[in-house]
């Protein structure tokens, strides 16, 4: 399991919280758009918060017939869960029909 988060302080955060349970993913504090390079390809990427396009790292990141699930939001006020599974070509999928209002994506 891995996560990634922008700040420090809350990859730091979740890491101790997620010990204090049992867990220990991998936490990285890094831009989520780039993904983790170093530990793909992924079965899965799931965003937890919205972005205007599909990263191509996390494409290029998921592994043939893995999926990315995340709130696709191209414009502001328009945003909806999407499931792309990844092929030769790229990633292709199908909109959720129930809105979603995920936090925007936040760079460096």
């Amino acid at each position: 399991m891995f996560s990634i988060d922008i700040e420090p302080d809350l990859a730091q955060l979740a890491r101790d919280r997620l010990a204090g349970l049992g867990y220990r993913p991998t936490l990285r504090a890094a831009d989520g758009a780039d993904g983790l390079a170093e530990f793909a390809p992924f079965d899965m990427i799931i965003a937890t918060y919205a972005v205007p396009a599909i990263p191509k790292a996390w494409i290029d990141q998921t592994q043939p017939d893995g999926v990315i699930h995340v709130d696709l939001k191209p414009s502001r006020g328009a945003g909806s869960l999407v499931r792309l599974v990844r092929d030769d070509n790229g990633a292709e999928g199908r909109f959720d029909p129930i809105y979603a209002a995920f936090m925007d994506m936040r760079s460096r």
